[in-house]
């Protein structure tokens, strides 16, 4: 990535006030290819979506960051096309205790189109067949 792409990309989490977050450490000190790419390639996109599921849903840091560091290219596209997707899906697996669990970083990293379709569409159904 080019020094340019890196300092605007910063630029725009700065002027959002997540230039200095937790987040942001663990997204470009461990960040998945998928969430480093959104970084270089939309940062208003994944500054605003992580902004929102900050502010708007009360998403914990390290929800975001089992997001950024273990999600794959459709769990990072619903990020940004629909953070409030993600939020909601996370938030059933938090209160079933399963959101920083090894079953939803694979999910998230391996997960195939129809497992991350069912996390989105139907997290409660799914978070009760994966506690069970």
């Amino acid at each position: 990535a080019s020094p340019e792409k890196i300092a605007g990309a910063m630029a725009i989490f700065d002027k959002l006030g997540l230039a200095d977050s937790q987040m942001i450490r663990v997204l470009l000190a461990n960040g998945g290819r998928h969430a480093i790419q959104a970084f270089l390639e939309t940062p208003q996109t994944l500054a605003t979506a992580l902004q929102s599921l900050a502010s708007d849903y009360g998403f914990q840091e390290s929800s975001m960051m089992v997001i950024l560091t273990y999600g794959n290219a459709m769990t990072v596209q619903a990020l940004l096309a629909s953070p409030e997707k993600i939020a909601g899906a996370m938030a059933i697996f938090d209160k079933l205790g399963l959101a920083d669990s090894q079953m939803i970083r694979l999910l998230l990293a391996h997960g195939g189109r129809h497992a991350i379709r069912a996390f989105l569409e139907t997290p409660e159904d799914l978070a009760t067949a994966l506690q069970s």
